[in-house]
């Protein structure tokens, strides 16, 4: 039954993300049983109605999970070991990885992209491409996400297929309210704080944070200069998940840092263990 195969193929990802046989399956029944409550049609697609589900290498569901997600800065690290930082990252907790760059040529950015499909597709992880809407649909990564200065997000939910995620970035209440209404999936929300990664971002207080938070109905992601050091303010914000990149890249031991900030949010009931 496709059942029995997405509940093994549950305990299978967990497994190859650290958790223990009894962890795995515990969370896996977790899965399959919210999946059906939901009246998710297993093993038929999951729709323009429920991104929280991504339909992944034509096989399996795997929940969208914003806890920890990871964007990957081409910037930020050497290319040749991008690879390798988004699998360790992946292994210390990160739930979704984004891979960002501006500055390479499009075959460069595609050719990069199909090789960290590879890794997230290993690990069962959804990989988010950042504007680029042509390299997305070529790999075929889970979903696309665009800033205010990109397509506006109604012309981007027409060209991308209809069960990719869509992200958009915003900084107030009216942006947020209308990416929610040309069907974006989840919202970035930033620069909480001042940040070296994204020097055009604008701050976002934590008061419109949390308004943004409670003016949508769609998870709402904080980025901008989060870090282990700062994390811990951003707890009582209601947040479905960090958007980081320095925090993880920019540490000696990925592995280690992921594990660190995941073990915040945890404490701060934002982390969702699948």
């Amino acid at each position: 039954m496709v059942r029995d195969a997405l509940f093994s193929s549950a305990i299978t990802a967990l497994l190859a993300k650290g958790f223990s046989t009894r962890e795995a399956v515990n969370e896996a029944k977790k899965y399959i049983t919210g999946a059906i409550q939901h009246s998710l049609e297993l093993g038929k697609g999951n729709g323009p109605t429920n991104h929280s589900m991504i339909y992944i290498e034509g096989q399996e569901y795997m929940r969208m999970n914003y806890s920890l997600y990871l964007v990957a800065d081409v910037s930020r690290t050497e290319r040749h070991s991008l690879e390798k930082s988004v699998e360790q990252a992946i292994i210390g907790g990160c739930t979704a990885i984004q891979l960002r760059d501006k500055n390479i040529s499009d075959l460069e950015f595609y050719n990069l992209a199909r090789k960290i499909k590879e890794v997230t597709d290993k690990f069962k992880i959804p990989l988010i491409i950042n504007d680029r809407i042509d390299v997305a649909l070529a790999v075929e990564a889970a979903g696309v996400h665009v800033g205010q200065s990109d397509l506006p997000a109604e012309v981007v939910r027409k060209i991308i297929n209809k069960d990719m995620i869509l992200g958009v970035s915003v900084t107030d209440i009216n942006e947020a309210i209308r990416a929610q209404k040309e069907g974006a999936d989840y919202l970035g929300v930033g620069a909480v704080f001042s940040t070296t990664t994204k020097l055009d971002a604008s701050n976002v207080s934590k008061k419109m944070l949390k308004d943004i938070k409670k003016s949508v109905d769609i998870p709402v992601v904080a980025i901008g200069g989060i870090n282990i050091h700062n994390l811990s303010d951003l707890l009582d914000t209601n947040i479905d998940g960090i958007a980081v990149v320095s925090a993880i890249l920019g540490q000696d031991n990925i592995v280690q840092a992921s594990k660190q900030l995941r073990e915040v949010l945890i404490v701060g009931g934002i982390y969702n263990e699948l």
